[in-house]
């Protein structure tokens, strides 16, 4: 007698984390294999290239694939197409190339695409639309044919090109157009490939990568300037302090509207003017900053104080201040504007490793 599909999808869901069980289970019956393979199948890597010829063969990739485009291809909800890894140096053949690409056509419930490589697939990739896919993150360079994709995927919302390069001639802008930057939840680009597609921008989660501090990365900013930006989450990764500093100067006026500010590094040399660039942001309600340097309690308020005199309808305020030995999190928070602020002091301990301080926090 079969059991309700419900009953079958809570064994499973139980034992998700154990692959092999999960293996075993769907040779009991058919109902137990749709359901493990449902799990089995949600994640899914394709390797595009092998140490060497003899690594691994088409043979042991291609039964698989047969699996996944005649019944699984339907349960994969997150997809990665990987590049090359230390000491990999050949390409796959054209067979298996082409072999992935007719399994990657059948995936329609894909939500999540990472693209590492698109070695010897990028003209056919061109030509899939997957329906449901919301999050697409590219590492490889960009080429049109990976612009005709991210165009012809309409339904993407968080896009990720913060490791893209553009090839020769290509701009960025053709791949974040008007239209498409407008649907956008959030975007992740590298600063000196930020060019004028942010003059299109909606109420967007901004994350801008610096590898370095270079005027440059801000022509576009500077003299496209029409009107404000209605970006409302700002994430600025890759500076410290006087740099940071600098970029968010520049930053600053052209962008009113933020809420959510993580990302800040400062010191005992630089607070004065970040805390002075906070002026543009009236509506900014979270705060997130590394402080270089030995924080206490007077200075901290101090800090929050000065924060609410240009930031009105502050209600979360984390700052991470690190010193020599330590490093510790202070925190200010209160339900609304009409209320006083609640400070907690997070316990020290030591700084071994240091993480950078010019990591995004999480905002949360």
């Amino acid at each position: 007698m079969a059991l309700p599909i419900d009953l079958y999808r809570s064994i499973v869901e139980l034992i998700a984390d154990s692959t092999s069980t999960l293996i075993a289970l769907a040779t009991v019956s058919r109902a137990f294999q749709s359901e493990a393979e449902r799990v089995l199948w949600k994640s899914l890597s394709f390797p595009l290239y092998r140490e060497d010829e003899t690594y691994i063969t088409n043979a042991s990739l291609i039964d698989p694939l047969t699996t996944l485009r005649t019944r699984t291809a339907k349960y994969v909800r997150r997809l990665m197409l990987l590049g090359p890894r230390r000491g990999d140096r050949q390409p796959r053949s054209n067979i298996l190339r082409d072999e992935i690409i007719h399994t990657v056509s059948r995936m329609k419930n894909l939500e999540e695409f990472l693209i590492e490589s698109a070695h010897g697939l990028g003209t056919q990739l061109a030509q899939i639309t997957f329906p449901s896919l919301r999050h697409l993150i590219v590492h490889a360079p960009l080429d049109n044919s990976l612009v005709d994709f991210i165009i012809r995927n309409r339904s993407i919302r968080l896009l990720d090109m913060s490791e893209t390069i553009p090839s020769d001639g290509l701009s960025i802008n053709d791949a974040a157009s008007p239209a498409r930057t407008r649907a956008l939840q959030a975007l992740s680009i590298r600063a000196d490939v930020v060019e004028s597609l942010l003059w299109h921008l909606s109420s967007v989660d901004l994350t801008i990568v610096f590898t370095i501090l270079d005027n440059r990365d801000f022509s576009a900013l500077q003299t496209e300037a029409k009107s404000p930006l209605p970006v409302q989450i700002l994430r600025i990764i890759g500076l410290r302090d006087i740099e940071y500093i600098e970029a968010l100067e520049r930053l600053a006026p052209i962008l009113p509207s933020i809420k959510d500010l993580s990302g800040a590094t400062t010191s005992e040399t630089t607070i004065e003017r970040f805390l002075a660039l906070m002026t543009h942001f009236p509506q900014m309600t979270k705060l997130h900053l590394v402080y270089e340097g030995v924080m206490w309690d007077e200075k901290f308020r101090n800090i929050t104080s000065s924060l609410v005199t240009s930031c009105s309808c502050l209600e979360v305020c984390h700052i991470w201040a690190w010193s020599e030995a330590y490093h510790e999190k202070w925190t200010a928070s209160r339900a609304g504007p009409d209320y006083d602020f609640e400070i907690r002091q997070a316990v020290e301990w030591d700084r071994d490793p240091q993480p950078s301080p010019a990591s995004v926090w999480p905002s949360s």
